[in-house]
């Protein structure tokens, strides 16, 4: 065999072995493929139980607050009288001249979370409007200020307004330091003994 015929043929499996290499790329490159779909498949399903466990959250705290109502009332200094249902806080919007607010908000209102009916430290009624959430934020804070200006205007009656968290974000705390709105902090342990 010549040089020649030798060199040819170490080309010819030099060809083969780059062909080969090229055949194992390209596998990976399907691979590749491959586990990125599983990995955004995966990540879709992470996001959708991520949300479904929020509605879990959120469905969980507001059971514990209005099972905790009376102990809400007597932290913020009053004496809890009743938890009103959802037919009498939307007999509460349609016996008061609340035409001028807006549909949206009276919607939210008549969903809201809790609403107690209270007496105050001097024995006067009192109504308490409760937003619940895991970690109470400015929305919370919002609709449950705005929920007391519409339970103030529709009995003619003072009206506090209160969030029920585990823990509270920090742009709320100037909020709830200055009274605006109370918080009631849900322990470990309500939340813990609701998930048994």
């Amino acid at each position: 065999m010549t040089t020649l015929d030798r060199h040819t043929e170490t080309l010819g499996r030099h060809d083969e072995t780059l062909a080969g290499i090229q055949r194992i790329l390209a596998k990976h490159g399907e691979n590749l493929a491959q586990h990125s779909e599983t990995l955004a498949q995966g990540s879709s399903l992470f996001q959708a139980i991520r949300s479904d466990l929020g509605i879990i959250k959120g469905w969980q705290v507001r059971s514990i607050a209005r099972e905790q109502a009376y102990f809400l009332a007597e932290d913020m200094g009053l004496a809890w009288v009743r938890t009103l249902t959802p037919p009498e806080i939307g007999a509460l919007v349609r016996s008061a001249d609340l035409s001028d607010l807006p549909k949206n908000d009276l919607r939210s209102f008549g969903r809201a979370d809790l609403i107690m009916e209270t007496t105050d430290e001097y024995g006067g009624p009192c109504y308490v409007a409760v937003e619940a959430s895991f970690t109470a934020n400015g929305r919370d804070t919002d609709r449950a200020v705005r929920n007391a200006e519409i339970l103030a205007r529709a009995t003619g009656r003072a009206a506090r307004a209160a969030v029920a968290a585990k823990r509270v974000d920090h742009r709320i705390r100037p909020r709830i330091e200055s009274g605006e709105v109370f918080w009631h902090e849900l322990s470990h342990h309500s939340l813990e003994a609701a998930a048994e």
